[in-house]
């Protein structure tokens, strides 16, 4: 119940730009979580989520998402991800070279996000058709 109520508070703040879940064992991120649309830059790695709501793709503003060190399979990584070596550095070239790459990565991922939202629609359209 806590979780739950801390996720509608947090989804409450249209204007969060920043928000940072990291390593709190989250397994599920909230579908109307787009309703954040100034978020900029969010963190979830060290969680335990498989799944990225598709909803992201539709978050115009996010710049960088970190999702390093969660079992994500959906979408599936390496149609994001550059390559599966992931690690973090600690020192300043090292973590500018990160951001980058999770920048890249976000605005890989959010293309493919739309790319499922649209594939969705089209079958709905089609279903809606066949009937």
């Amino acid at each position: 119940m806590k979780v739950l109520l801390k996720a509608v508070q947090i989804l409450s703040v249209p204007t969060l730009e920043c928000l940072d879940l990291r390593n709190n064992k989250i397994e599920l991120l909230p579908e109307d979580l787009s309703r954040l649309q100034r978020l900029k830059v969010f963190s979830i790695r060290q969680n335990k989520i498989t799944k990225l709501p598709v909803c992201i793709g539709n978050m115009s503003n996010l710049i960088r998402l970190t999702t390093y060190k969660n079992p994500i399979t959906f979408p599936p990584r390496e149609l994001w991800v550059a390559q599966e070596d992931e690690h973090e550095t600690d020192d300043d070239d090292g973590e500018r070279r990160d951001r980058r790459r999770e920048e890249a990565e976000t605005k890989k991922l959010k293309h493919v996000l739309v790319g499922y939202q649209h594939q969705a629609r089209n079958m709905i359209d089609i279903e809606s058709h066949v009937r």
